[in-house]
């Protein structure tokens, strides 16, 4: 076995989670107390620094664990896609949007972090601006009263709905 770094550190008693937790968690995972240690550092070391900021301010505004805001917005993503399946059939992906790989100064990679928050928020903001344009030139056309509440109602659920999904940047 290569060369190894001891890391020692003590639970304190009033913790939320004790050395048996993680015993229970990792034989649930298929893991032992090690390898589930190492995967649980790994991902705090790995995780982009400016995104988990944004993510410890959304998570103290909502007043919810950090891990239950990431588990929960996975969820979401997760039963987006089960409804499109449930809607439309068999869900065909051709390109994850959020694993786009880059040729750039640091060679070929996979884009992450304030990057990929860039890339894709202007994506959203194209789409936004094009589905509005679209609404305000249905506007211009139609002078029925009824039609043009029907439509700024529908602008302003999604204005909400984005809203919410965006959450507190």
């Amino acid at each position: 076995m290569g060369n190894q770094e001891i890391i020692k550190t003590t639970v304190p008693t009033n913790n939320d989670w004790h050395t048996n937790d993680l015993e229970e968690k990792a034989e649930a995972l298929g893991l032992n107390k090690s390898e589930f240690i190492l995967k649980a550092v790994d991902f705090m070391v790995n995780f982009d620094t400016d995104i988990w900021k944004m993510i410890e301010k959304s998570s103290k505004g909502l007043k919810v664990d950090e891990c239950v805001m990431m588990q929960n917005m996975f969820i979401k993503a997760l039963a987006k896609k089960e409804a499109f399946k449930e809607v439309y059939g068999e869900y065909e992906v051709k390109f994850l949007e959020e694993f786009m790989f880059v040729n750039d100064e640091s060679g070929y990679h996979m884009m992450t972090g304030q990057k990929l928050l860039n890339v894709l928020g202007k994506k959203y903001a194209g789409e936004l601006r094009h589905k509005k344009r679209n609404q305000d030139n249905e506007l211009k056309y139609y002078t029925d009263e009824e039609y043009r509440k029907k439509v700024d109602e529908a602008r302003e659920a999604d204005r909400l709905k984005y809203t919410k999904e965006l959450g507190d940047k």
